[in-house]
This record gives C-alpha cells, structure tokens and sequence, in this order.
C-alpha cells in the first residue's frame, strides 16, 4: 500500500475502548477485506473517501474492583501526575510570558522606528520645501 501521504494503508478512523469494562465480541474487516485499499491507499477508484466504515460489537462486563492498596496506589499516581502536569503548566506559563514580552519589545521597537524614519521623512521634507523657496 501507501508508504506516505495522508491516505496511508492502515490510516483508519478508531473505535477506542477498555478490556475493563467491555469485551470485544465482533469486529468489521476493513483493509483485510479491501485489498485495493491495502495496496493503493485511500480514496481510489473503489471507495472515493479516505475512510472505511469501522464496526465492533461488544459486551459489557463489571469492572474489576481494587483493594485499598490498589486503591490507594492509583490515587497517589494520579497525584502525581497531577503535580507533575501543574509543575508543567507553570514552566509553559512563563516560557509564553516571556516570548509575549520578547514579541511586544519587538513590535514596540519597529514601531519606535518607523516613527523615527517618518520624523526624518517630514524634516528632508521641509528642508527641501524651505530650499526651494
């Protein structure tokens, strides 16, 4: 198939689900059972999208339950994660803060500058209007 490109063999739209609480009891062949698609990519003459329908069954199962200890691992881990995504957003925060006031100093110093080149303009100006007179 396709090595490149946005319609690449096996570039397929994805139905995401957890073994948790859900079994995978049936699935749609999709490329299998395309072997145009899987060869040429997607669109081509036989299916003009560059998707294919995908399809599954499930079935529902209980979800296992934790013990304390599990329990209690998986709120600590999230903690962490959460600190870890909050220590994060303060870096980003004034990385972004200070390439907002590297950009403003910029902007104010070409705007700074083409007043100056406009001040310069209107001075040759008159000069040349006072010479001419």
């Amino acid at each position: 198939g396709a090595l490149s490109g946005p319609c690449v063999s096996w570039r397929l739209d994805h139905i995401l689900y957890t073994p948790r609480c859900l079994q995978l009891k049936e699935q749609w062949q999709s490329l299998e059972a395309e072997p145009e698609a899987a060869a040429a990519g997607l669109p081509n003459k036989s299916c003009p999208s560059d998707h294919l329908p995908v399809g599954a069954s499930f079935e529902p199962c209980a979800a296992a339950e934790l013990s304390k200890q599990e329990a209690a691992a998986l709120l600590e881990r999230v903690a962490v994660m959460r600190q870890a995504h909050d220590d994060e957003r303060t870096v980003l925060a004034a990385e972004l803060q200070t390439e907002v006031e590297a950009q403003e100093a910029i902007e104010n110093a070409e705007v700074a500058a083409a007043e100056e080149v406009e001040e310069a303009a209107a001075k040759v100006e008159a000069a040349a209007v006072e010479v001419e007179a």
